[in-house]
């Protein structure tokens, strides 16, 4: 029953945010650049175990049948989308004492490294495919999608599952107080946001849709 649970939980949670994913499609109805179900995915493979993989294979297969790709297509895109949070981690709980809380430093260089970086070229490399073997992207085409991709799911790890692993331990814990040494971390990473989103937002040089892209240097301070 608890196994059950668990992987209706990831179905739904994958498959709604999966829809707010897909709004922002940058290259048909498909890729995005930010992808919050592999954050999702990796947070429910960590603490759930890989017993979870049928919600989010699940998940993915609904998501993805929305945008009337292929059978090949969609069927390539859900076995990448199910394989990159099983490798992500295996791939981090091969790391030497590395914990969900995200305690350490070397807890969280390894999920930007393993989760965000290495596992997410599975997902994009299958999706890529997926399009390509489905006609949906010329071959020209076949770079700028797989880097969006990779993008995409990257940002939905870095974004979405460090919230998930903390905020699970914090509610198991009790809060202590915040040193200096954290507060004076704080400060600075709020000043550092402010002073790039000023940059940002605030230079009509990168208004429009054409500098979009811009705007994700946001992301790293995450």
């Amino acid at each position: 029953m608890r196994d059950f649970l668990w992987i209706v939980s990831v179905c739904v949670l994958y498959l709604t945010t999966a829809k707010l994913g897909l709004a922002y499609a940058v290259v048909g109805q498909t890729v995005t650049l930010f992808w919050p179900p592999s954050g999702i995915a990796l947070a429910a493979t960590l603490m759930g175990g890989y017993r979870v993989w049928p919600g989010i294979a699940l998940g993915a297969l609904i998501a993805n049948a929305g945008t009337d790709v292929p059978l090949v297509t969609l069927s390539i895109i859900t076995l990448g989308n199910t394989l990159e949070p099983l490798i992500g981690s295996v791939l981090l709980k091969r790391q030497n004492n590395f914990s969900n809380t995200l305690d350490k430093v070397s807890d969280v260089l390894a999920l930007a490294l393993f989760g965000s970086v290495v596992s997410t070229i599975v997902s994009a490399s299958f999706g890529m495919l997926a399009l390509f073997v489905g006609g949906e992207i010329a071959f020209a085409d076949i770079g700028p999608t797989f880097l969006t991709w990779w993008l995409g799911d990257g940002l939905g790890i870095i974004l979405v599952s460090p919230i998930l692993l903390t905020g699970v331990a914090a509610i198991r814990v009790i809060p202590v107080k915040m040193s200096s040494t954290k507060a004076m971390e704080a400060l600075a990473l709020l000043l550092a946001l402010t002073v790039v989103g000023q940059a940002i937002f605030g230079n009509p040089r990168f208004a429009g849709l054409g500098y979009f892209p811009v705007s994700l240097s946001m992301f790293p301070f995450a």
